[in-house]
């Protein structure tokens, strides 16, 4: 019987050095802006389905890289998901980020987390 295990994780942004902090349980890395976005781009760019309808032991698991430097997590499917949505809604709010700042529209930062 598999035991379902909590995704805890988090990923915040510290604008004053402009690096994210992800934390993975006991795992903590620092990521500069373009590694946040290469991992995105992988977790966005990986195909589910492959990894569902595949009974091969290599698809169990997914390696996401987190730097550039070699850091890499592996993720069952049910954590991946999670975290691609973790990373996809920090997309998300970078690009709402984004729009009001083009359209010259100031709301405090506070405001801006999505809850």
């Amino acid at each position: 019987m598999n035991t379902l295990i909590p995704f805890n994780a988090s990923l915040t942004l510290n604008r004053k050095i402009g690096r994210y902090t992800l934390v993975y349980g006991e795992l903590v890395i620092e990521q500069r802006i373009c590694e946040f976005l290469s991992t995105y781009g992988t977790v966005t760019g990986i195909n589910l389905e492959e990894y569902l309808s595949n009974t091969a032991d290599n698809y169990d698991t997914v390696r996401i890289p987190l730097s550039t430097c070699g850091t890499m997590i592996e993720l069952d499917i049910q954590h991946f998901l999670a975290f691609k949505k973790l990373y996809e809604e920090e997309m998300q709010q970078l690009q709402l980020e984004d729009m009001l700042i083009r359209l010259k529209i100031q709301i405090p930062s506070e405001a801006l987390i999505f809850v």
